[in-house]
């Protein structure tokens, strides 16, 4: 397994049904799975399985196939109608080893089969592995739903700097603006043009994030001078909202990062700053270094963040209430900020405003 799914993949939080109408042979196996760690439920018969497997949801079912009344193929069938119960792993525990008997169970729903007497090593062997791949399909199906849900975030917020950019667009074909107004126009089209190019990276650096491949190129770099370009550049947008920005700063020594992402991280910053603060209100800002570590403070006046969504803020965006491609840059700022050794911090308070604390190894 990759790292992830060994995070995913945890023997006390594994859950395991064994089902058998021989006290003998569930004594067997939970001696054999007990010391593996597992937490683990039994049921006598068929119907009770169905019960227990509804409400204890085990991650694996091992089903013995000879059981009076409802044996363990019908067993198997109700288990997969049941939504509940239809993605659960069994494994036929079976003294039959004729192939029809086999193949049987593989129809009735089995993922795989044990013989009987057991073998311990056996059983330990087939239960780890299935359980494994259960772990593995599961964090398969969340990083597909991920997948799914960025995609159409990434879709959602393209929209509108598209519609922006061909109505300026259609403006100037249709000689709708006169020559001095056409360069207002084309500042609008520079700006939706640039909220798509940021928004296309934010896409590109979470896929790269997630399949660990986030490389750095380093270099000494002045921070107070990239700082201060980036608050320059943002200004506008501030100014759109009627915010001022103080800055204050003192002469740095030079820093060892990757100069392109460290400044995506700092605009992203600033983004989420101004978009958060009230109107007329003032962002403070202050960088310095303490021992050997750069310090930098973006501090807004505007109506703060809850606990819950201080928790949220460095994750991936889950609804459309969210504010998507800031969120995004933020979760990218955070990640980019723990690959340099450096750490990213929100302070905030409902109805005072939010801060920003940047920390970040001088080497």
């Amino acid at each position: 397994m990759n790292n992830h799914n060994q995070c995913l993949f945890k023997l006390d939080e594994m859950k395991v049904l064994l089902v058998d109408d021989t006290p003998a042979n569930i004594d067997v196996l939970s001696k054999t799975l007990a010391p593996e760690g597992y937490k683990l439920a039994i049921a006598q018969d068929g119907g009770k399985a169905l019960k227990i497997a509804s409400h204890f949801q085990p991650n694996l079912i091992l089903l013995d196939v000879m059981m009076p009344g409802m044996d363990g193929y019908e067993t198997c069938q109700k288990l997969k109608q049941q939504a509940m119960t239809r993605n659960i792993p069994v494994i036929f525990i079976t003294a039959k080893t004729e192939t029809e008997d086999i193949i049987k169970g593989f129809q009735s729903g089995g993922v795989d089969y044990m013989t009987k007497p057991f073998r311990q090593e056996e059983v330990c062997v087939r239960v780890r592995t299935h359980l494994q791949l259960q772990a593995s399909l599961q964090n398969l199906m969340e990083l597909n739903e991920q997948k799914n849900h960025l995609l159409g975030l990434f879709a959602h917020d393209l929209r509108n700097p598209l519609s922006g950019l061909l109505g300026q667009t259609e403006m100037i074909l249709d000689e709708l603006v006169s020559p001095e107004e056409q360069q207002d126009c084309l500042k609008v089209m520079r700006s939706a043009c640039h909220d798509m190019l940021n928004l296309v990276d934010n896409v590109l650096n979470v896929s790269a994030i997630e399949q660990g491949s986030l490389l750095l190129s380093t270099q000494r770099v002045a921070f107070d001078e990239l700082l201060e370009n980036r608050v320059w550049i943002n200004h506008f947008l501030a100014e759109k909202q009627q915010i001022t920005i103080k800055y204050e700063h003192k002469s740095l020594p030079m820093i060892v990062c990757d100069e392109k992402r460290i400044t995506q991280v700092v605009d992203n910053l600033l983004v989420q700053a101004i978009k958060s603060a009230s109107t007329m209100t003032t962002i403070f800002i202050k960088v310095w270094q303490e021992n050997s570590r750069l310090c930098l403070s973006i501090k807004n006046q505007g109506q703060g963040l809850s606990d819950e969504q201080q928790q949220m803020l460095f994750s991936c965006p889950h609804s459309q209430q969210q504010s998507q491609t800031t969120q995004l840059g933020l979760l990218i700022a955070k990640k980019v900020v723990e690959r340099h050794c450096g750490q990213l911090v929100v302070d905030s308070q409902l109805g005072v405003g939010t801060e920003f604390r940047l920390f970040l190894p001088m080497k």
